[in-house]
């Protein structure tokens, strides 16, 4: 599966390299998971979130393109646990290689202003997994390799810049089962704004 992700990102890659609707983009937000339960005796909390990488601007008809991206996304969230004695916070990162495919409504202002709108899925795969806390850091293998979901959201359009306002939701369950006291389901979601550059 991992050789899957890094054939599609490089074929992405290769093929609009030199391509005029080829650009990069990074964003910055806040990441958590979304619980199907109240989790026990603690809570999940925000934690920062980045990404970066390169995406492509396709024109597909009149106001409306395709925007598909390979990057790599860094997600995540806190948990809390205060007790009478014992108080932790652990901080649980999430590294992953992502390939968003936004359909966007595009609509031009004036000769160098657009403002959009776009909505579409994305699939990634987990490259790594670590926490920490004040004590200590580690890492482990409680999650599952490959998340996908979708993401929402508005831009703004001016010569090669543009500026998004975006929220990710993620559709599948990112931890294992492992028995009975595995009783929650977590999925991730981002909320965040992206810089992009267009070549």
């Amino acid at each position: 599966m991992k050789k899957l992700f890094i054939l599609l990102a490089f074929t992405f890659v290769t093929s609009v390299s030199f391509s005029q609707g080829l650009g990069f983009r990074g964003s910055i937000g806040v990441s958590n998971v979304i619980a199907e339960k109240d989790p026990i005796l603690s809570t999940f909390e925000n934690k920062i979130a980045y990404s970066f990488g390169v995406d492509y601007d396709a024109k597909i008809l009149g106001f409306l393109h395709l925007n598909p991206a390979v990057l790599y996304s860094s997600k995540g969230f806190t948990s809390k646990y205060d007790g009478a004695i014992v108080k932790v916070e652990n901080t649980h990162n999430f590294n992953y290689l992502e390939v968003p495919i936004d359909l966007v409504l595009k609509l031009r202002l004036g000769e160098n202003f657009s403002i959009s709108a776009f909505a579409g899925p994305y699939v990634s795969y987990l490259i790594n997994t670590s926490y920490s806390n004040k004590n200590f850091e580690g890492n482990y293998d409680d999650y599952n390799k490959v998340d996908y979901g979708a993401q929402i959201g508005v831009g703004l359009y001016f010569n090669r810049f543009n500026i998004r306002a975006f929220y990710s939701f993620g559709l599948n369950d990112i931890y294992k089962e492992k028995g009975l006291l595995d009783y929650n389901k977590l999925k991730n979601e981002v909320l965040g704004i992206t810089l992009g550059y267009s070549l």
